[in-house]
């Protein structure tokens, strides 16, 4: 399948397909054309297939489908023949939200094969959102855009069952984010085989409104994190957990059993692993990591960024990782490497614990050494 650009289409695959039917939208009146807008052709047919019972909405080949935002029933695929685009419509008010693809409220969707391109200088313009959705299948699937790339969202009800494997990530912000809204649980994840390149953070769990997380595998990831304008959240942490309060009115979550296994990382700062006094980490789990340490930017380091909320950007010393209020941390075969030819400067200890907030420890083939170039 050829590239998808930025476009809000609010998924809603609550049924299994049970109908062979198959609709193009140049029947119902797509040009293609990339200039002229489509969106009352394409949701014409998307609207006729799901009222005879599902199937497959097809984009012939070679085409750039204009449109403004769309919505996808029950039941319904989208298909999109080689060298064909969906393309974003770029007018002020032609997309109603801020992600590619807006997964609310369903079940049982499946995103394959797709590439989403968005706007590098635009915030708040993520690759897929996963709101109060379950049983989701996210594969082969390529993302470069300015925000989020991947990010589960629990507004109204709690996120299960999210399988993200065999994908590739360039994003200015997280990679993959759990909590830009945090108030139920997120339960029952596992991202396996996906690149992460030149991102702003990479693995992220960003707790802040009540919900809890448990059950979570990152496994068999490649990162690399640099250092943007701290204008934009995040610090280059190639894995950063944290649970605070948004705000006065936010309730404490919870982060447990995390598992990251066989994961390597090239990054301008360290993992960074913060639960706050009412709501410490339990049960994180590091085994084969192998955690290479050099700066290629001219950003400033010495930064913890615990935004949004809680205390805001904190001028601190950098390590390899910080660990804070975290009761249960295994860390096997942990290789922690520092480039010295690309400058250490304001980097202290390979690990840094606060005092009195870390229980639970157990450290087994953790190495730390300075490669001189």
């Amino acid at each position: 399948m050829a590239s998808l650009l930025p476009l809000l289409l609010l998924l809603c695959l609550q049924s299994p397909l049970t109908t062979s039917l198959t609709l193009s939208v140049a029947d119902y009146g797509a040009i293609g054309d990339g200039r002229c807008y489509d969106t009352s052709a394409i949701q014409s047919a998307i609207d006729a297939c799901a009222a005879a019972g599902g199937g497959r909405v097809v984009f012939p080949s070679g085409g750039n489908y204009l449109t403004k935002t769309l919505n996808l029933r029950s039941g319904v695929i989208l298909r999109l023949e080689r060298g064909s685009r969906i393309l974003g419509g770029t007018r002020r008010g032609d997309l109603s939200g801020g992600a590619a693809l807006h997964l609310v409220r369903c079940d049982g969707t499946t995103i394959r094969d797709v590439q989403i391109k968005g706007d590098w200088d635009t915030p708040n313009n993520d690759g897929i959102d996963v709101e109060d959705s379950n049983n989701t299948l996210i594969e082969r699937v390529r993302i470069d855009t300015g925000d989020d790339a991947i990010c589960p969202k629990s507004s109204t009800g709690p996120v299960v069952n999210l399988v993200a494997r065999d994908c590739w990530i360039r994003t200015k912000s997280s990679a993959i984010k759990l909590g830009s809204a945090s108030w139920f649980d997120f339960k029952n994840f596992l991202f396996d085989n996906i690149t992460v390149v030149d991102s702003h953070r990479g693995l992220a769990l960003q707790i802040r409104d009540g919900g809890s997380v448990n059950n979570i595998t990152f496994s068999n990831i490649n990162i690399s994190t640099r250092y943007y304008d701290p204008s934009w959240w995040g610090r280059a942490e190639p894995i950063y957990v944290t649970t605070c309060l948004r705000d006065r009115t936010s309730k404490s979550g919870a982060i447990s059993d995390l598992l990251f296994i066989n994961i390597s990382a090239v990054s301008e700062n360290g993992v960074f692993l913060s639960g706050s006094s009412g709501a410490p980490l339990h049960d994180l789990r590091f085994i084969n990591v192998n955690l290479t340490y050099k700066r290629w930017t001219n950003y400033s380091g010495g930064l913890f960024d615990y935004r949004p909320g809680c205390r805001g950007l904190v001028r601190h010393g950098t390590a390899g990782v910080m660990v804070e209020h975290v009761n249960g941390l295994v860390m096997e075969n942990v290789k922690m490497k520092w480039v010295e030819e690309s400058g250490l400067k304001g980097w202290d200890d390979p690990m840094e614990f606060m005092p009195d907030s870390v229980t639970g420890l157990a450290l087994n083939g953790v190495t730390s050494y300075v490669e001189w170039l």
